[in-house]
Formats: structure tokens, C-alpha cells, sequence
């Protein structure tokens, strides 16, 4: 079963929205790192369900803007729509390589999988690998699936936990079919390993989350 892996939070000030986020929602965010490959660093809210909020922002300009990772070319649209705030979602994976066959036997187009690595204010390397199913960012938003190297690099410093993400990208059953998810029954709701997923049909690019 997938599991909620993080939420991503664009901005172009990434300090001030974490410590703002922070004080308002009694929640401790820490400095991450940087992606130099990206042009791009974030703050993390590791929380108490396997799962974690980061907020990601651009220090590199002319790198993030060679980049061809969805997820980067996603942000930089965000941040030039002045659309701050969450905006994509990452699903957990071991098997990554079997959503690579699964999107292929389904002829699901993507991209990936994509390497990423940060080194961590303490000087831990981490790796992992992205698979992004192909996307419009003008027009809507599917979750990118993650595999990590190591075991999940999370130290749940938070007692809160994200128990719902509503989400208006597709319909309950075009996410199964994607996703490799079984639809139990006709709500518009699918769970997730350690949260609920909702699909809002009634805004367009809606994405958020509550505790």
C-alpha cells in the first residue's frame, strides 16, 4: 500500500513561511538542505505519521531554471504565479521499478525515475528516486511516487499527524487506476497507509491538508 511521504509547500520565502507555520500550528520545522543539481533548499515539519511538510524554495535561479525535473519546473511555476502555498504531494514506495513496468504496460506516460540527493545540516547524504506520472502544471496535478535509498529519514519531532489530504487532480477512480490502488467501495475517498486522501471535485489545482 502507498503511504503519504510529504507534502510540498512552495514559497518564495521559505524561512518565513515555515516559522510562521510554525508558530501558528504549534508545529517545530527544522532546516533541510539543498539540492544543487535543482537550484533548490527547504525547511521540514517531520510529524508523527511516517510522513513530513516541506517547504521548498529556489536559491539558483539559472539552475532550477535548466532543470527538467517535474517537480522543480512545477515550483517555478508556482512561484511566478505568486501561487504560494502546497502544491504537490509525493507518495511513498519500495517498488518503484514495478510502477515503471505498471506505467508502461498501462500506457501511462511519465518521467523517471529521477535521482535526488541532500546533504543534511549534519552531514548525512540522502538518496532517492522520484517517478512522476506526466502532467500539465496549468492545468492540474498528479502526486509524484518517491523511493528512498536508506530507511525513511524521519524524526518525528511532532506529536501532530496529517490525517486527511484533500485533493482535486482526478476522480477516485482514475487515481487507482494510476496508482496500482484498490477502490473499496464508491465515496470519493481512497487510504492511504497512514492518512486519507479525498478528491474534491469542485476546484481545480486544489491541494491541502489538516491534522
Amino acid at each position: 500500500m502507498l503511504a503519504l511521504d510529504h507534502i510540498v509547500i512552495g514559497n518564495h520565502h521559505i524561512e518565513r513561511a515555515s516559522k510562521q507555520f510554525s508558530e501558528n500550528f504549534s508545529v517545530k520545522s527544522i532546516k533541510g538542505g539543498k539540492h544543487p543539481n535543482w537550484g533548490t533548499y527547504n525547511h521540514l515539519a517531520y510529524l508523527e505519521n511516517d510522513c513530513y511538510m516541506e517547504w521548498l524554495g529556489i536559491y539558483d535561479e539559472k539552475v532550477a531554471a535548466k532543470s527538467d525535473n517535474p517537480l522543480i519546473i512545477h515550483l517555478q511555476y508556482v512561484l511566478a504565479n505568486d501561487t504560494v502555498g502546497p502544491f504537490q504531494f509525493a507518495l511513498r514506495t519500495n517498488h518503484l521499478d514495478s510502477f515503471v513496468e505498471h506505467f508502461k504496460q498501462k500506457d501511462i506516460s511519465f518521467l523517471g525515475p529521477v535521482k535526488g540527493r541532500r546533504t543534511t545540516p549534519d552531514g548525512e547524504e540522502l538518496k532517492w528516486r522520484m517517478l512522476f506520472p506526466t502532467y500539465d502544471v496549468k492545468e492540474t496535478m498528479l502526486p509524484f511516487l518517491i523511493e528512498w535509498e536508506q530507511s525513511t529519514p524521519y524524526n518525528p519531532v511532532n506529536d501532530k499527524q496529517i490525517k486527511v489530504v484533500n485533493y482535486s487532480g482526478l476522480d477516485t477512480e482514475e487515481f487507482c487506476h494510476i496508482y496500482q490502488m484498490n477502490q473499496t467501495d464508491s465515496s470519493n475517498n481512497v487510504i492511504l497507509e497512514n492518512c486519507q486522501l479525498n478528491f474534491i471535485k469542485d476546484n481545480e489545482n486544489f491541494l491541502d491538508f489538516s491534522f
